[in-house]
């Protein structure tokens, strides 16, 4: 967020710059020898700069517990890239899995490995170790996930050859309509830490809304807004400051709640509230036209059955039968009916 006196425009009115924009999709097709095939892409901007992957993911099971992945992506920033995965579920809810990244760039081959295990600790929770590495670095990361009621708590270790990260994350689903989530998390590490907190909801059958503040030494404050439509994401990080200030968290903070309400009050509930009025009257238009159209038919009956009702009677009075003039039915005071 700058001012316009950096611009040497009149005034303190402050502005604010959206310099990363990413936006994700993917589809899933149908291919009957295989379990899942997945296309997806991922366009990225900053600064002027875009960059974009374009992938394919299959996922076929070769014998009993065991799943084979392949994803294949390319880019206009680099080669292609192929990921394999082998994982094996094991007995008491463990699971371990085999992967192998290779890159192809002007410099040749650069192969990565990665073994994951995971296992299901009972009260703990469920935990999992990853293990990844190459010729020049290796990287050893734990995470520890624990349900507890409506919301999930994680604990996170990420250990490499030249830092180590903590971390702790929350998230809790409040009993309001649409089940809105709150996050929280605390990253820690010898060259930095991180805050980030944030709410999520859903707004209609297909669409989430979230927005989540990050404040982190080095990097400053940013308020990063994303839209999830189906298989659809978009993220918007914005940066408020380069410093970790109480302005940019204040402003970065209160300044969505205002404008959701806003938006919500002014635009979301009138729509939705017009929507909801349009749609009984169709349903009570449709009931009507149904009615009437079955009264129709019953009248079309009566005036069809009408002159067999009259030769009826005119038959069993000629022949001194038994005709009925009315007839009730259920518990009621004789005398009233005499």
């Amino acid at each position: 967020m700058r001012n316009t006196k950096d611009y040497g425009v009149y005034g303190y009115v402050p502005h604010m710059e959206i310099t990363t924009m990413n936006t994700s999709q993917s589809i899933e097709a149908a291919w009957p020898q295989l379990d899942r095939l997945q296309i997806f892409s991922n366009v990225s901007y900053e600064r002027g700069t875009g960059g974009g992957v374009l992938g394919v993911e299959m996922s076929k099971t070769v014998a009993k517990d065991v799943t084979a992945d392949c994803k294949i992506m390319t880019g206009p920033s680099r080669g292609p890239v192929a990921h394999l995965r082998l994982s094996h579920r094991l007995t008491g809810g463990r699971s371990i899995s085999l992967s192998a990244f290779t890159a192809w760039s002007r410099f040749g081959v650069m192969p990565l490995f990665e073994l994951a295990y995971g296992s299901n600790l009972g009260r703990l929770g469920n935990g999992k170790v990853i293990i990844r590495g190459s010729k020049r670095i290796v990287n050893v990361s734990t995470r520890l996930d624990k349900d507890i009621n409506r919301g999930r708590i994680s604990l996170s270790t990420d250990a490499s050859q030249d830092d180590v990260v903590f971390g702790i994350a929350y998230i809790h689903k409040l009993n309001f309509q649409h089940e809105p989530k709150l996050t929280f998390a605390i990253k820690m590490g010898f060259r930095g830490a991180s805050l980030e907190y944030g709410v999520a909801r859903r707004v209609s059958k297909y669409n989430h809304l979230g927005a989540t503040m990050a404040v982190s030494v080095p990097g400053g404050v940013t308020l990063r807004i994303t839209l999830q439509r189906s298989s659809q994401a978009f993220s918007f990080p914005i940066l408020l400051s380069n410093d970790v200030l109480p302005a940019p968290i204040f402003y970065g903070t209160i300044t969505p709640m205002i404008v959701y309400a806003c938006v919500k009050s002014l635009y979301l509930l009138p729509q939705w509230k017009t929507y909801i009025a349009e749609k009984l009257q169709s349903r009570r238009n449709a009931y009507q036209s149904g009615l009437m159209g079955r009264r129709k038919e019953y009248d079309d009956f009566i005036k069809l059955m009408a002159d067999k009702y009259e030769e009826l009677i005119d038959a069993e009075g000629l022949s001194g039968g038994l005709v009925i003039d009315k007839a009730l039915y259920g518990i009621f005071d004789a005398e009233r009916f005499m």
